[in-house]
């Protein structure tokens, strides 16, 4: 069952940077100021001890800083922990700010721990040594994430039916939508044609979703969808005739340098070029020589051609299928040419980059495989998220249901589903 409703760790990757964005954008956007101007909460949080204070915006600006490091990964599970603590924070100071989709952001942040958002497209994948070898993750916090994904879509179409009270005038055109988005679950978790039903869940998803309640507080909804993206997209993505021409690249850097190594890691990780070979140029006689002609790394083409300083930054670009349309921009504004001396004074200055990327960026590996403890994290908030929608039915002690209540934001208890859409 939970191979099922497994994902790809590609699919995670563009899941992060999606939350992340989300994260960063609710922390610049004055979302902090909408809390703050709540009636206080639980008074021993930070953001309520600190509130009308300089810490106040110190603890925005490191939500915002910790949301940045997610979007490009870097050392993500920490960010995404700090981020998590300021969000229980912010919600337990001010629960009366607390939206619906305020908790499905903390739920995906919270289960984002769990998960090995940082394997692809991300600073801590480009200084790993080894990458994966399989991109595809079966266990409990990937398929709790799927699911979630999939029930803040069905949940609240659901509910719409079962409302005697909504109008039936009021929403034909919502209805219809809410009605395809009870199917949603048949299409994501179908084992049959998985990768074309997933594709599809996908697409009807975030028509319902952008239909049935349009504006930001769908984000989180939109983004939980990402990681169903099936596997077989990223695969055809690598087969395509762009895929060919950038299997014939190879990057060539001064064994020297060990901030030039880890700049090319990084143009290779983020342009999104595959397993593109990276060597010292000293390793080949004819890629040495250009370099010591040109004080320059050496970017060869897949017909031979090579390219040297800034024309092989455009080059890249040129071969990245995200960032093609950015080479082609400033190569028509002649990045080669003009932008030479910045590369000159960046070359001049190799070894303090390079002794600050040693402490900066060092060398780690990405834990891949789920943690025991990210496992009992995961299987301890889903009994906690049904215990909190049977506390809303009244079906538990006061007690109990007051508990849930107060710690429910934080935790990312999602129980007023009818507000998502």
């Amino acid at each position: 069952m939970i191979s099922s409703l497994g994902t790809d760790l590609r699919s995670l990757a563009l899941f992060r940077v999606a939350l992340g964005c989300i994260l960063l954008a609710r922390s610049v956007s004055g979302l902090h100021d909408v809390f703050a101007g709540e009636a206080p909460g639980w008074s021993l949080a930070p953001h309520a001890l600190a509130a009308g204070t300089v810490i106040f915006d110190g603890l925005v600006a490191l939500s915002a800083l910790s949301a940045a490091c997610v979007v490009l990964g870097y050392r993500t599970r920490a960010a995404l922990a700090i981020h998590w603590l300021l969000l229980v924070s912010l919600y337990l100071s001010f629960p009366g700010g607390v939206q619906a989709s305020h908790t499905v952001m903390a739920a995906q942040t919270f289960l984002a721990l769990c998960l090995p958002l940082n394997a692809f497209w991300s600073v801590d994948a480009a200084l790993d040594r080894a990458p994966p070898d399989n991109t595809r993750i079966t266990t409990l916090p990937a398929a709790v994430l799927v699911t979630l994904g999939v029930l803040c879509l069905f949940v609240p179409s659901l509910l719409a039916f079962a409302d005697a009270a909504r109008p039936p005038s009021q929403d034909a055109w919502h209805m219809t939508a809410y009605g395809v988005g009870l199917a949603v679950p048949v299409l994501a978790f179908l084992p049959l044609w998985t990768p074309v039903l997933r594709l599809v869940a996908m697409v009807v998803s975030a028509g319902v979703v952008l239909v049935a309640g349009p504006g930001p507080a769908v984000l989180p909804v939109l983004a939980g969808l990402l990681p169903l993206t099936p596997p077989a997209i990223w695969n055809r993505f690598a087969r395509s005739p762009g895929g060919r021409r950038r299997s014939g690249l190879a990057i060539y850097y001064d064994r020297d340098c060990g901030f030039c190594l880890k700049t090319c890691l990084l143009f290779r990780t983020f342009f999104a070029l595959g397993p593109v070979p990276v060597a010292p140029a000293q390793d080949t006689p004819d890629m040495y020589r250009i370099m010591e002609q040109h004080d320059s790394w050496v970017v060869r083409d897949h017909d031979g051609e090579t390219y040297i300083r800034w024309h092989a930054v455009l080059l890249l670009l040129w071969r990245s299928p995200i960032f093609w349309p950015l080479g082609w921009c400033l190569t028509a504004i002649g990045m080669g040419r003009w932008a030479d001396g910045l590369y000159g004074l960046i070359g001049h200055n190799r070894w303090l980059f390079s002794r600050l990327t040693k402490h900066v960026l060092p060398y780690r590996p990405v834990a891949v495989e789920t943690s025991r403890a990210g496992t009992v994290a995961a299987a301890a908030w889903v009994l906690l998220l049904v215990l909190a929608n049977f506390a809303r039915l009244d079906a538990l002690p006061p007690d109990l249901a007051d508990i849930l209540a107060w710690a429910g934001n934080g935790l990312g208890l999602v129980t007023d589903w009818r507000a998502l859409l």
